[in-house]
């Protein structure tokens, strides 16, 4: 997994469930998809450390609803 922008998101809404849209609960594909010739989810703000589990990998995801066209975040995680 590449690096990935830092960005300010702090103006944008955070995802109440998870990958779902806050303003029409679409849950929003989380491979990837294209809308307005742009592709999303955008990736930011990796973040890495350690727990008792592994070496964890977090970062933030910015999404657009193919539906309603609100854009909001959510974070994302794997162990490496």
């Amino acid at each position: 997994m590449s690096d990935f922008p830092n960005k300010d998101l702090s103006n944008i809404t955070t995802a109440v469930d998870e990958f779902h849209c806050p303003e029409c609960d679409m849950f929003c594909p989380l491979d990837g998809y294209e809308l307005n010739g742009k592709i999303y989810p955008e990736k930011y703000n990796k973040r890495v450390w350690y727990t008792e589990l592994g070496k964890l990998s977090e970062w933030d995801e910015v999404y657009r609803c193919p539906k309603c066209g609100k854009v909001y975040k959510c974070v994302n995680s794997m162990y490496l």
